[in-house]
């Protein structure tokens, strides 16, 4: 009796997704929702079938992509608006328990949550989450690594299944 499903945290790979879709025969709904926003945030569609797509938002919020520089992510990007994914409303978190420091670093003065989180916006107006904003380590000479995109060039080997890359900024190279 089962008739849609949906998922959390992080979007699940398209060949997951695709494969459910087909064994149960319902829609699957992706959903984004950081701790900070009280659960849901972005729901896609029942009827929206791509991938990697976590829809729009929820009807309590509103939302921004605030241009990332650094790691060249801009709301004139030709693929479509890119930047960290930023939302306020009733849904949104008013601090962390006993943590100003902590608080400061996420909420601004505006009320706006900064998630650390990099989306895009895709041509029908729908919300995918690209990257994140922590996965950046600066190391000892300057140098950016995306530790998640090292990763996935290593999963790629059927001996490798499981990884975990760290970076430390004191340091000239990663830690596998």
């Amino acid at each position: 009796n089962l008739r849609y499903c949906a998922t959390g945290a992080a979007p699940l790979d398209p060949e997951i997704l695709n494969f459910l879709r087909g064994v149960w025969c319902i829609p699957i709904v992706e959903g984004y929702g950081p701790t900070e926003g009280c659960a849901i945030t972005f729901l896609s569609r029942p009827d929206d079938p791509t991938n990697r797509i976590v829809g729009g938002p929820m009807g309590c919020l509103e939302y921004k992509l605030v241009d990332e520089k650094e790691m060249k992510y801009t709301s004139k990007d030709k693929e479509g608006p890119r930047g960290e994914i930023c939302f306020r409303g009733p849904c949104a978190f008013k601090s962390y328990f006993k943590n100003p420091d902590k608080t400061k670093e996420g909420l601004d003065e505006d009320g706006w949550v900064h998630t650390g989180d990099i989306g895009m916006i895709n041509p029908n107006g729908s919300l995918s989450v690209i990257d994140k904003k922590k996965s950046m380590f600066k190391l000892a000479q300057g140098e950016y690594v995306a530790g998640d995109k090292v990763e996935e060039a290593y999963k790629k080997n059927d001996l490798i299944k499981e990884m975990f890359i760290y970076g430390d900024s004191s340091k000239s190279y990663l830690v596998m």
